[in-house]
């Protein structure tokens, strides 16, 4: 719990770069993924939804780092001040 207020914490005062806020989100999700991890541990649940949810963690973080590639090359770098929906 500790951590994932840690992660938003840290999301209001450093989002500068679009990586940074990626690298966050899958912090979170790591966060996310070990709380859920310890509550199934201890009532005896089902690992499956673990590893659903590890694997579309996965997705979301390379699906991130597409747009982030795609972002950099329309623009020339990853400032989160320099998105515009009107670009697009």
């Amino acid at each position: 719990m500790v951590l994932i207020f840690t992660v938003l914490l840290s999301i209001m005062i450093q989002a500068n770069h679009i990586i940074m806020m990626l690298l966050l989100f899958e912090m979170m999700a790591l966060g996310v993924f070990v709380m859920v991890m310890h509550n199934s541990s201890l009532t005896s649940m089902n690992f499956l939804p673990l590893i659903l949810f590890l694997t579309m963690s996965v997705c979301e973080a390379s699906l991130g780092l597409a747009i982030l590639v795609s972002i950099i090359r329309s623009s020339g770098n990853d400032y989160v001040s320099s998105l515009s929906l009107n670009k697009f």
